[in-house]
């Protein structure tokens, strides 16, 4: 027995009508209990499953009372009584139990205990027992006589009417007697024939109607099993006939009615189940969504914790008030709220996006439906709310389509060249991130454009600069062409004088050998001599002259040749080909300059020897006498004429072909010149264009003078008709304008 749980002394009265049905195994555990009854003992299903039935017993139930409850059960017996049990919490509450075992194939399986709430009087009947078995007044097993006599109680039904019929039979044995004695056989028969047939007559009424208390404990445990089949004679045409078939009948409605209660019992588990699962889904919704209900007139019943959370209020807030508390007054006035209200009181449900007001007045935007909910009658009677909260997401739409229009407005503006306008709208998140990206883009595109703008100009000034500096290599370049080409015509002369040259000197070597035969000719020879001397001297004081035109001719092409690789420099890419053009024309330049320089220095030396000559011819002239003497000499001198003569001649050689390629590397000058004069041209036409289209963007700060300058094509002069056009493969550069001339030295 739990002596040990709280106990109280307040009553729990169990409700009229109600039974509390518990199940136990052999041992007491509880297998079962029903609804009514772990509601009323305030333990929970689960601490009452596997407990003994003892933690339900009250201690003021007196211990033989269980002990009497024990032992009636385990004859298999019932018991009935009323007794009183604890709750949890320890209040008691008074049952009127009734108590069974269980039989399943012959043998007791467990008990089965049904209560309900007993009459009051019956419990004041239950206190005062309890009261004189606590204190030993008396004992629910029997004694004394009773005690004595219990065994009768116990003999069985055909025992007790065999006694019965053998104490009849005394009086009848008696009368017999008699009769024997005064010989009356004849009675004596009847007598005796009348008793054995009411002997058996009795006999067999009664071994029937013995038999019938076996018959109806059969046919009662049959039915206790859901097992009722028709086993009774139901031919009889006496009582036991017709209460036979009277048992049939009621086996029959019994195993009907049994068959309709499970056939029910299978239909409402089946809704049962099925309302588990409506129950599981409405759990889920609720947990997921918004759930609010509301009366037919608008007023709210209920709503669940995440509703409240959504428009800030609490229960109590809102229970009772009509729905038009979540609307803007403007719409719970409008005769489309009216019919909103209409249409769920018609039964229809509405759905959609729905704009509601919080508390404070704060801006709520729901994807709800309105559910109307019918009565068996078809009749609405409330209206259940499904919501979900779409703020954000609406907001977001909101946003979005406001950037959408900015970003129209921006693209328009792009469009039309505008690039001043920006987006002012403030947005938030990565709404926010892409007004900024926008924004920096059209700032970035109109730097980019001003920045193309300033390059447009620099290279509209640069085309100028080229354009003027290709004029001005070209009118030099043709200047030098006509340079080269009188060079040319001297280094003719110079080579006929040389080679005449050459020739006097191998006439004077022969006069050399003949000076001792013709010594009476020599005053004309040296008159000759004297003569060719000085036009040797003439020939070659002109070509010093010369000489100097192609060192001086030399320096200007090699000045130009540097500006133009400054220029090609400057150029970059475009100007890589007429760099090495520039180059080359240096290269040849500095050469052209070099082999000048060797040839002033041969003719200074034919001069000074010339002059010699000529200072030997007078001698001669003066001295005729000494000539016969000095004729080994003179032919020593003239063989070392005839050798520089011969020197003379291949550097002169030399010179010509130096001078026949710098007319036409001059030549090709004038031609890349032309060339670069009109990729300049094309770049200063392509400038304006690239401007002209940059003027269709509009850019923060000063305005743009796109008005660039056009370069005029130079015209190349046709008065020098040695001048060559340039290739097609020659690459476009620039050039710049010489500056003033400065010594060869310095440069």
């Amino acid at each position: 027995m739990k002596m040990n749980m709280p106990v109280t002394d307040k009553e729990v009265e169990l409700e009229k009508g109600c039974f509390f049905v518990t199940r136990t195994d052999l041992k007491g555990a509880i297998i079962y209990a029903n609804d009514a009854f772990v509601k009323v003992s305030g333990f929970s299903r689960d601490e009452l499953m596997g407990a003994n039935h003892n933690i339900i017993r009250h201690p003021d139930t007196p211990e033989v009372l269980f002990e009497d409850l024990w032992s009636t059960l385990k004859e298999g017996k019932p018991w009935h009584g009323v007794i009183k049990n604890r709750t949890k919490t320890g209040d008691y509450y008074w049952a009127e139990a009734n108590i069974t075992p269980v039989y399943t194939d012959g043998e007791v399986r467990e008990y089965l205990s049904v209560r309900y709430a007993p009459k009051r009087d019956a419990v004041e009947a239950t206190k005062k027992l309890y009261s004189q078995l606590k204190a030993n007044k008396i004992s629910l097993k029997p004694t004394g006589m009773a005690a004595k006599i219990k065994w009768l109680s116990e003999v069985s039904v055909w025992k007790k009417s065999l006694v019965a019929g053998a104490a009849l039979l005394l009086p009848i044995a008696y009368l017999a007697y008699l009769l024997i004695l005064n010989r009356d056989f004849a009675i004596l028969g009847g007598v005796l024939v009348s008793t054995a047939i009411g002997i058996m007559v009795s006999f067999n009424s009664v071994k029937q109607f013995a038999a019938f208390p076996e018959v109806l404990i059969g046919v009662f445990y049959r039915l206790l099993n859901n097992n009722f089949k028709s086993q009774l004679d139901l031919d009889r045409n006496d009582q036991l006939g017709d209460c036979y078939r009277a048992l049939f009948t009621v086996g029959c409605k019994f195993n009907a009615d049994i068959a309709s209660m499970r056939e029910k019992e299978r239909k409402d588990m089946e809704v049962i189940a099925q309302n588990q699962d409506y129950i599981g889904q409405i759990k889920a919704i609720e947990k997921s969504q918004a759930v609010i209900q509301f009366n037919m007139d608008g007023t709210v019943i209920s709503a669940n914790q995440l509703f409240l959370d959504t428009v800030g209020y609490s229960l109590h807030e809102i229970q009772g008030q009509h729905h038009r508390m979540f609307v803007d007054p403007s719409e719970a006035n409008s005769t489309e709220y009216r019919e909103f209200w209409a249409k769920l009181n018609r039964g229809e449900f509405d759905h959609g996006e729905y704009k509601r007001a919080g508390k404070g007045g704060r801006e709520i935007w729901l994807q709800a439906t309105y559910n109307p909910i019918v009565d068996v009658n078809g009749k609405p009677y409330k209206v259940v709310k499904f919501a979900s909260d779409i703020t954000k997401q609406v907001h977001n739409n909101q946003s979005l389509e406001l950037i959408f229009a900015d970003i129209d407005f921006m693209m328009k503006n792009l469009a039309v060249g505008d690039l001043t306008r920006h987006i002012t709208h403030d947005y938030d998140g990565i709404y926010g991130e892409c007004k900024d990206n926008i924004n920096a883009v059209v700032d970035q595109f109109g730097e980019m454009v001003a920045k193309i703008r300033d390059a447009a100009d620099f290279i509209d000034s640069s085309s100028q600069e080229i354009a003027s500096g290709n004029n001005n290599l070209s009118q030099r370049a043709e200047q030098q062409a006509a340079s080269l080409e009188e060079t040319a015509a001297s280094m003719e002369e110079l080579t006929s004088t040389v080679k005449a040259n050459a020739d006097n000197a191998k006439q004077a070597n022969e006069v050399t050998n003949a000076a001792r035969q013709l010594a009476e000719k020599g005053g004309e020879v040296v008159n000759s001599a004297v003569s060719a001397m000085q036009e040797i001297n003439e020939s070659s004081n002109k070509i010093a002259e010369i000489i100097g035109v192609i060192d001086e001719i030399a320096f200007q092409t090699n000045l130009l040749a540097l500006n133009a690789s400054v220029e090609a420099a400057r150029a970059g890419e475009h100007g890589r080909g007429f760099s090495v053009v520039a180059t080359e024309v240096r290269n040849l330049a500095q050469r052209s300059a070099n082999a000048a320089k060797q040839s002033k220095e041969l003719i200074q030396n034919s001069v000074q020897k010339v002059r010699t000559g000529t200072a030997y011819v007078n001698e001669t002239g003066t001295a005729l006498n000494e000539i016969v003497e000095s004729v080994k000499k003179v032919g020593n001198i003239v063989g070392q004429i005839a050798a520089a003569s011969a020197e003379q001649s291949a550097g002169i050689e030399q010179v010509n072909q130096a001078v026949a390629q710098m007319d036409d590397i001059t030549q090709q000058n004038a031609a890349l010149a032309e060339q670069a004069s009109a990729a300049s041209i094309a770049m200063s036409e392509q400038t304006t264009t690239m401007a002209r289209l940059l003027d269709f963007f509009k850019i923060s700060g000063a305005g743009h003078n796109s008005q660039l300058h056009t370069i005029q094509s130079p015209v190349a002069s046709s008065s020098k008709p040695g001048v060559k056009t340039a290739s097609k493969g020659a690459a476009p550069a620039k050039a710049v304008a010489a500056g003033d001339d400065a010594d060869w030295e310095d440069f």
